[in-house]
């Protein structure tokens, strides 16, 4: 019988009954080794200012240099705190790469990523000011792929293409003020 409970002690040491719970128990403890060894290894300082560890990996699936792909535990010790907190990294958040000085916006949680949470992010190059409050935003623009032709008479011509492409944080402020033909000014010389 002994044999029996070292058995299911070593299983639940290794993350428990369910097989599937055991794999996501070994990848959250290879992601917390890569945060210490790892080349990608970073510091995320989220909005509410506090540090953790993760990793800044780039997207292969994407050439844009502005596109990551960041991997980070839903709960780990706060480097401010030195407690278990919890990340709370979700599609919309911004948090500073504290060793380049640069912001992000998380665009897309990988919710097939079980053992921690793991998104594409886009680098944040401007802030938009939005009732008062500061907002990093990423912005892609103008840049058109297809030209709208018409014809007038015997004459062709395309239309102007002017489309603008921005991601900022939705929250009751930034829903609130952008409605249809809502003006925003953007800092041109920062992206």
């Amino acid at each position: 019988m002994s044999g029996y409970k070292n058995l299911k002690k070593r299983i639940e040491y290794m993350g428990g009954a369910s097989q599937v719970a055991r794999m996501n128990a070994g990848k959250l403890e290879t992601l917390k080794k890569a945060l210490v060894a790892s080349y990608q290894a970073a510091t995320a300082i989220l909005s509410d200012n506090k540090e953790f560890r993760c990793l800044m990996n780039p997207n292969k699936l994407n050439l844009d240099e502005e596109e990551k792909i960041i991997s980070i535990p839903f709960e780990d010790i706060c480097l401010n705190t030195k407690k278990l907190e919890t990340t709370n990294l979700k599609a919309g958040s911004v948090f500073e790469w504290k060793e380049k000085g640069s912001h992000w916006i998380v665009l897309l949680n990988k919710d097939e990523e079980t053992a921690y949470c793991r998104a594409i992010c886009r680098r944040c190059r401007t802030q938009v000011e939005i009732n008062g409050v500061q907002y990093w935003v990423y912005v892609k623009g103008p840049a058109e792929e297809s030209m709208s032709w018409s014809k007038g008479g015997n004459v062709y011509f395309n239309n102007l293409n002017y489309t603008l492409t921005m991601f900022i944080t939705k929250d009751e402020n930034t829903q609130e003020f952008f409605k249809r033909f809502q003006k925003v000014k953007i800092d041109g010389n920062n992206w």
